[in-house]
């Protein structure tokens, strides 16, 4: 994890969680088996997240969506958490993110 956030250590506090820090922290993510490991250990399922919910909340927030349903997800980073609540819901996410890195890679 440690190769994940080197990226930060000559940052200031102005320049942490830039658009330049996520489009670096998700360019290194999907890119490290490290991340991936943490991920499946913290939150059931490597879904790329960082400080998300795990997979036990997000069955629940898919038993609060209805099929079809239209929702607006703002900072849906690279849209695996999306794309999971869509399958379980079967509802309609649009999802909007900063990070060109994770638009990209969505």
């Amino acid at each position: 994890m440690n190769e994940l956030m080197n990226h930060t250590a000559d940052m200031g506090q102005a320049e942490m969680f830039s658009k330049a820090w996520y489009n670096e922290y998700f360019r290194r993510a999907a890119e490290s088996s490290a991340h991936a490991r943490f991920c499946e250990a913290v939150y059931g399922r490597d879904l790329c997240q960082h400080g998300m919910m795990d997979v036990d909340e997000m069955a629940f927030l898919a038993t609060m969506l209805k099929p079809g349903e239209k929702i607006l997800e703002i900072g849906c980073s690279n849209g695996h958490i999306t794309e999971q609540l869509h399958e379980q819901a079967g509802c309609e996410i649009f999802g909007l993110d900063y990070a060109d890195v994770a638009v990209e890679q969505a």
